[in-house]
């Protein structure tokens, strides 16, 4: 991460840069681990590379509070640089799979000190940014942003098992977003041992997702999603599962963080279908998606039992209930919303009619039928 892009070191000139590099180093920390912890007393000044970080209070009478969530390129900790005996007021903890890089306060102590230059820098952009927090608190008003493109909408639809019916969602609204609401849209097919989504669109292409991740490790400032990806129709491109199964090991969760991060660079939306196992590239879409669709299965009692057992599970990690839409598929004239949702931790807003003689064709998705 190039630091001279972070509002925080914007001011410093190339040379003072380096000086700060030097003394800067990056840690790695999985969804759920503390950063620092309320009282504790510790100056280091953090800066998100990937993930999210969110920092929150624990009070008596309401349990913990959150007060804000920290992304790419976002900075905390650096109170640190004006209270000198003060502990952390609050805590800080990953919500998801997160690169921070660290500045500690020691070194960062003896770098101010050898060069009086940075420090006054530094202090006029706190100064700066401590005077617009402070409007806003007094005004009630968020910050002005003109002229900016509406932000990628993340979207994962997943299932407690595979044979749900979630593929064939997810690439029906794919088809949907871009012939019908015009939108760009990635598909990102991310159920990397069967690549269900990756045949029903019908690609046929040498480059997998192993290709394109294996591109952008080997030179991140040249690489461009939007020419790496598939085209597959005027708005809709896609990310193509790997060949094999033996393909699928390599990619990891840093790698989807960042394929998700530049794809909000060149899409309206990406649509990520997952495969059926909790492990951490699920957990990884989770925790960064706008909404998740899940898909439910009421054909017996036994799925339905596997879909309760799923979602208490699902419960557990505390996303917020506005993020998480529950589907039925396959249903009938005897669905109801209303009874169905009284077995789950999460509301069912509706359902998914059988569509008749529907058979997974390659090349068809279920819109095109």
């Amino acid at each position: 991460m190039d630091l001279q892009k972070i509002e925080l070191f914007s001011s410093l000139n190339s040379s003072e840069i380096s000086q700060v590099n030097s003394i800067a180093r990056r840690i790695h920390l999985t969804r759920g681990e503390a950063v620092f912890n309320e009282g504790d007393y510790e100056k280091n000044i953090y800066i998100v590379e990937t993930g999210q970080v969110e920092i929150f209070k624990r009070t008596p009478l309401s349990g913990e509070q959150s007060i804000s969530v920290m992304k790419n390129g976002d900075y905390f900790g650096e109170m640190a640089f004006f209270e000198k005996a003060a502990t952390r007021s609050a805590s800080a903890r990953t919500l998801q799979t997160t690169s921070l890089i660290v500045i500690e306060g020691p070194d960062f102590e003896k770098l101010i000190h050898n060069y009086p230059s940075i420090s006054l820098k530094l202090l006029a952009t706190l100064s700066q940014r401590l005077r617009d927090t402070t409007r806003q608190v007094v005004t009630g008003s968020g910050p002005v942003i003109t002229g900016q493109k509406k932000e990628c909408q993340l979207i994962t639809v997943a299932s407690a098992k595979d044979g749900y019916g979630k593929t064939t969602f997810a690439t029906s609204l794919c088809r949907i977003l871009s012939v019908e609401l015009n939108k760009k849209v990635l598909f990102l097919d991310l159920d990397l041992y069967f690549g269900g989504g990756t045949h029903l669109l019908g690609v046929h292409s040498p480059r997998s997702i192993v290709d394109i991740t294996n591109k952008f490790r080997a030179d991140e400032q040249k690489f461009n999603l939007l020419g790496e990806s598939i085209r597959l129709s005027e708005n809709l491109f896609t990310i193509p599962a790997p060949r094999s199964f033996l393909e699928a090991e390599q990619i990891h969760a840093t790698d989807i963080i960042k394929l998700l991060k530049e794809a909000k660079k060149y899409y309206d939306y990406v649509v990520t279908d997952t495969g059926s196992i909790f492990d951490e590239n699920l957990y990884t879409v989770l925790d960064t998606s706008d909404f998740v669709f899940f898909i439910i299965n009421f054909a017996s009692l036994s799925t339905i039992t596997d879909n309760v057992r799923f979602f208490h599970g699902i419960s557990k990690l505390s996303y917020p209930r506005e993020r998480l839409i529950l589907l039925g598929n396959n249903i009938g004239s005897d669905f109801s919303t209303s009874k169905t949702s009284r077995v789950f931790p999460y509301p069912v807003i509706g359902g998914l009619p059988k569509i008749a003689d529907f058979e997974p064709q390659f090349g068809k998705p279920a819109y095109d039928v």
